[in-house]
């Protein structure tokens, strides 16, 4: 077990808790004042989720001895079946039940792509195997863990872009079509080249994770002990696929503007939504995201 005290706190598995979004749900978890919580940092490496877990160490609003919460490496990558074995198996070696299983890592190549010279279909199927067929992977092989919650919550991070009924509006920038003619500036996924729109492998793969999220809420659906949700986290200002710049042009907020979010979720002041995809506040399209 993790401590003597595990089943006193929360257990919180999250992917991708190294940067960005994932970074900021731990920290406001770590100051929560509603509860402890035992999480499970996950990063691409091992030493990338121990960096995490040193830096959170030095964070503001955070007791020094972190005795309300806990925080526990763990390595992860989305696009390798063993990889995924090995972290469920140092996971079980430590708990046998998980509360929360986040699934907040994702990419998007649609920008550094072509810069690292990957193909318009490479991209395509890198932007899927994580976001998509990874996340999906990764999330059939902890179930059984979280099961054992009596009361259990599984999110998945999707984007207010993949909402088709948002595709109609033509004040979202990511809707802007380019001038007319061939080839187009963005013919290939490329983010705003001359045109706007673009990141349509990005945007694609999280259409697809939405009906993940459908589909675990469908396989779940007699086990009373398990919430699902979908996650808008917002417009937020990180380094997620290279794009800092357009995302200054959007109005971006802080990230930690979502990690506030995720964790009123978690701590069940969104639970009459369970089963749809849910915004955060202020979010144009209301509290929750069409489909």
């Amino acid at each position: 077990m993790i401590s003597s005290g595990i089943k006193a706190k929360t257990v919180v598995v999250i992917t991708g808790a190294n940067s960005g979004i994932g970074y900021q749900t731990v920290l406001s978890l770590l100051r929560s004042s509603s509860r402890g919580y035992s999480i499970f940092v996950g990063a691409r490496s091992l030493p990338k989720a121990e960096e995490a877990i040193n830096q959170f160490g030095r964070e503001d609003g955070i007791r020094p001895d972190l005795s309300e919460s806990e925080m526990i490496p763990m390595a992860v990558d989305l696009e390798s079946d063993e990889s995924i074995r090995r972290c469920f198996e140092d996971v079980r070696g430590k708990t046998d039940q998980v509360d929360v299983l986040i699934n907040n890592a994702g990419a998007s190549f649609d920008k550094t792509g072509p810069e690292i010279g990957l193909t318009p279909r490479e991209i395509f199927q890198k932007t899927f195997e994580i976001n998509v067929t990874g996340t999906h992977l990764f999330t059939h092989t902890f179930i059984p863990l979280l099961l054992n919650s009596p009361d259990g919550t599984l999110l998945f991070l999707t984007s207010g872009s993949a909402s088709l009924t948002r595709t109609e509006d033509k004040e979202f920038s990511l809707n802007e079509s380019p001038p007319s003619g061939w080839p187009k500036p963005t013919s290939t996924s490329g983010p705003g080249r001359g045109g706007g729109g673009g990141y349509l492998s990005y945007k694609t793969s999280k259409v697809a994770l939405n009906m993940i999220m459908r589909e675990w809420v469908r396989i779940l659906g007699n086990d009373e002990n398990i919430k699902v949700f979908g996650i808008n986290p917002g417009t937020v200002l990180t380094n997620f696929g290279g794009h800092q710049e357009q995302l200054r042009k959007w109005g971006a907020k802080d990230p930690s503007t979502s990690g506030e979010f995720i964790r009123s979720v978690i701590e069940g002041e969104r639970d009459k939504d369970w089963g749809k995809i849910i915004n955060p506040p202020g979010a144009p399209t209301g509290e929750i995201l069409p489909w």
